[in-house]
């Protein structure tokens, strides 16, 4: 279940992060704060544990902005 989830997560972010930039996912990202703003994820399967996932993604979204950018 969590490999599932690490590879929604990554879907999702590569997704956002095209359509918004980086700076804007950054800012994005600042606003989960625990479980509050939890919500079914019909996509790729319910997150059970939503703190858990809301923890998964910030680091998620830590790391893809901390990645130096690939050459296109």
């Amino acid at each position: 279940m969590a490999r599932e989830t690490e590879d929604c997560l990554d879907r999702r972010l590569a997704d956002i992060h095209a359509m918004i930039g980086g700076e804007a996912l950054f800012q994005a990202s600042a606003t989960i704060t625990g479980g509050r703003h939890c919500s079914a994820t019909h996509g790729c399967g319910q997150w059970h544990d939503c703190a858990w996932a809301h923890d998964a993604l910030l680091h998620r979204v830590t790391s893809l902005l901390t990645k130096p950018e690939e050459p296109a």
